[in-house]
């Protein structure tokens, strides 16, 4: 998310190109108010989180109904789940200022690792107890907590700082100055997701060719495609610092250096599996949690690089060059 949240930023560190006073008025198909704008938006955001928590509490019942019933509910939970970071990369845009998008988005999502290693201790214990049937309770629990979370959220987030009701007058001015347009941050953050997904599903048919023919072993195919996604993703972060101002070749490297991470899908996150597939969950959670690390000291480094100046390229350039040797040492 790194690249694509430095992106951003990139209008105040480059100039902006001359506009012609003259240009004519706009005129919109669709004049909606700021109010309604936002209740199309928040339509959004809500309409992946709710069956979501619905449909993990239904989850017991559909696998006492029926097998395919199961597995319909768990193909559209990951169906719904797939806007996720694009709508939270939205939000970001509204909401976190420049100084703050090294910060508060690596520091959101290693809430999920978090909540790996929550979820593997709560499942190992209450799949072995007699609270609510055994297994059932582990959806059961989480499906209710996520609701209780979702309350919260509906009562304290808001699409962007113009409709927010609580937030002070200066501070609603501060953060829509530097409020980015959610169509080009949907479509930024979406684009390198969809290349991830394409990468994972080709490289994986690669990798299983590959082994059924004995070219290589398990271990070096592995090492060989978590080789692959990290260097290709260094490669072109190096790039973004050398490009200047050139904001569509930014773009480009920007996304494919996302892209190439694809990669690891069927690396280094697979490796679990091969290593000791019965503890899976809890090798995940526990590896998960040592990459979380660099989410906390990485905004820490670009902080200190950059000394609160967004406007100097010479020192996202220096960004750019230590993400890249962070992903070669990992």
């Amino acid at each position: 998310v790194a690249p694509q949240s430095a992106l951003n930023r990139s209008n105040r560190a480059c100039p902006l190109q001359n506009k012609n006073s003259s240009r004519p008025e706009i005129h919109y198909e669709f004049d909606w108010s700021p109010k309604t704008q936002g209740l199309v938006l928040g339509a959004f955001y809500y309409g992946y989180m709710i069956p979501q928590l619905l449909l993990t509490l239904l989850t017991p019942v559909a696998a006492r109904t029926h097998v395919g019933l199961l597995i319909a509910i768990r193909f559209i939970i990951g169906f719904v789940s797939g806007p996720m970071f694009p709508a939270a990369a939205a939000l970001w845009g509204k909401w976190v200022p420049p100084l703050e998008r090294s910060t508060i988005p690596p520091a959101a999502q290693t809430g999920t690792n978090f909540g790996i290693i929550i979820t593997t201790s709560l499942v190992s214990l209450l799949s072995t107890s007699k609270f609510l049937g055994g297994w059932p309770s582990i959806f059961y629990v989480v499906g209710i907590f996520s609701c209780l979370w979702f309350i919260g959220w509906s009562c304290f987030a808001y699409n962007s700082p113009s409709v927010h009701p609580r937030i002070s007058a200066k501070e609603k001015t501060y953060l829509l100055q530097y409020s980015s347009p959610s169509s080009k941050n949907g479509i930024l953050f979406a684009i390198p997701y969809f290349g991830i997904f394409l990468v994972t599903i080709v490289s994986g048919q690669i990798v299983r060719r590959i082994r059924a023919k004995n070219i290589l072993t398990t271990t070096n195919v592995r090492k060989l495609q978590t080789i692959i996604g990290a260097v290709g993703s260094s490669i072109f972060l190096i790039t973004i610092g050398f490009l200047g101002c050139d904001h569509i070749g930014a773009v480009i490297c920007s996304i494919l250096a996302v892209v190439f991470l694809g990669f690891h899908n069927s690396g280094c996150l697979i490796s679990h599996l091969d290593v000791a597939s019965n503890y899976a969950g809890t090798l995940t959670g526990i590896t998960n949690s040592l990459a979380a690390i660099p989410g906390f000291v990485a905004p820490a480094v670009v902080g200190a690089i950059t000394n609160n100046n967004v406007r100097e390229e010479q020192e996202w350039n220096r960004q750019s060059e230590y993400k890249t040797d962070h992903e070669i040492i990992q």
